[in-house]
């Protein structure tokens, strides 16, 4: 039995958000796999929209003062591995993966 945790929305909505972004980025990861030429904006675009729902999602719902404190360093820790993973998808032999031309 999972502990009785203080939560500030229904067990229900945290079950249903992480089902929904697990689904998203493992369809991300299957096209990534496969090589599509429009995986990178996929990739992308999840993951905008990934971090727009997880800052929407902390300051609408997050109310513990431990969580509001470290707000700033999580959006620095995000912004950087998103930083890292847009880098990536737009290194040339990356590119030339996916078909894109890298003149």
């Amino acid at each position: 039995m999972a502990p009785d945790l203080p939560l500030s929305v229904p067990r229900a909505y945290l079950v249903i958000t992480g089902a929904v972004w697990g689904v998203a980025w493992a369809a991300v990861a299957a096209v990534l796999f496969t090589g599509r030429r429009w995986a990178p904006r996929a990739t992308l675009a999840v993951g905008a929209a990934f971090l727009l729902w997880t800052l929407a999602d902390r300051l609408l719902f997050v109310r513990s003062e431990y969580a509001l404190r470290t707000l700033p360093l999580g959006l620095a820790v995000a912004l950087l591995a998103s930083a890292l993973v847009i880098l990536t998808l737009r290194r040339p032999a990356v590119r030339r993966f996916f078909g894109e031309h890298t003149s």
